[in-house]
């Protein structure tokens, strides 16, 4: 569901507690039909916010005598201030922990490395630890020729059953030919689409 719909998206998007004693003629609420169903006619929905950013939005389907008087309006909207902190914590740990992970793969990864000096070894051992470290499904490695063409070195993934080591690019050939003439790394969300 998208902020521009339901009751949670008007608290996202207006950043105000929302509530609602009869949700059946209220066009900002999606789910009436499955509300009635359940004898759940009321609404309340407060936002989940830590600082300027909008983390989420918390959500109440009641019964109508359950809907919260004012003082519980205010408990409620206090929860959902504690629940904010916790989620960016949550966050905060949870982003700590993946670059703690990642600083401790690419040191290994460093280790492996340096533990060889024959280039078809290093290239196998660079593939094959990318992987985990950016959660990707395949990697290859091409090292540029005299001539300026990009030969095959390693493969890894599901790359090293379709790509065959010794496979040459020509000069401006592709993503990874646009790579090296931009002398940057180069992105794309799909392949197919970008003709680079």
């Amino acid at each position: 569901m998208g902020i521009d719909s339901g009751g949670a998206g008007w608290v996202a998007r207006n950043r105000q507690p929302l509530f609602v004693e009869d949700v059946t003629p209220d066009e900002r609420i999606r789910a009436r039909q499955w509300a009635v169903g359940h004898g759940l006619l009321s609404f309340a929905g407060v936002p989940v916010v830590s600082g300027d950013d909008l983390l989420g939005v918390l959500t109440l389907n009641l019964r109508r005598e359950d809907l919260p008087a004012e003082d519980d309006r205010e408990l409620l909207t206090s929860f959902a201030s504690q629940a904010a902190v916790a989620v960016r914590n949550a966050r905060l740990f949870a982003e700590g922990t993946r670059r703690r992970r990642e600083a401790e793969e690419l040191a290994q990864v460093a280790r492996m490395l340096t533990e060889s000096l024959d280039v078809s070894e290093v290239a196998d051992r660079v593939v094959r630890s990318v992987l985990p470290i950016f959660g990707v499904d395949a990697a290859g490695l091409r090292l540029m020729r005299p001539d300026g063409k990009l030969e095959a070195i390693a493969w890894a993934g599901s790359a090293m059953g379709f790509f065959q080591l010794g496979h040459v690019l020509e000069p401006g050939d592709g993503l990874v030919a646009r790579a090296v003439f931009e002398g940057r790394a180069v992105f794309t969300r799909d392949v197919f689409e970008d003709r680079s």
